[in-house]
C-alpha cells in the first residue's frame, strides 16, 4: 500500500456541498477504508 496523507485522502473524497453531514461522510469513508484495506 502506498503512503497516503490522511488530509489529502479525505480532501479527495469529502463532498463539501453534499446533503450528507460532514461527520457522517467521514465515518462512512473511514469505515469503508478500514474494511476494504484501502
Amino acid at each position: 500500500m502506498d503512503t497516503v496523507i490522511l488530509s489529502d485522502w479525505l480532501a479527495a473524497r469529502l463532498e463539501r456541498h453534499s446533503a450528507e453531514p460532514m461527520y457522517r461522510q467521514l465515518l462512512r469513508l473511514m469505515q469503508q477504508a478500514i474494511l476494504s484495506g484501502n
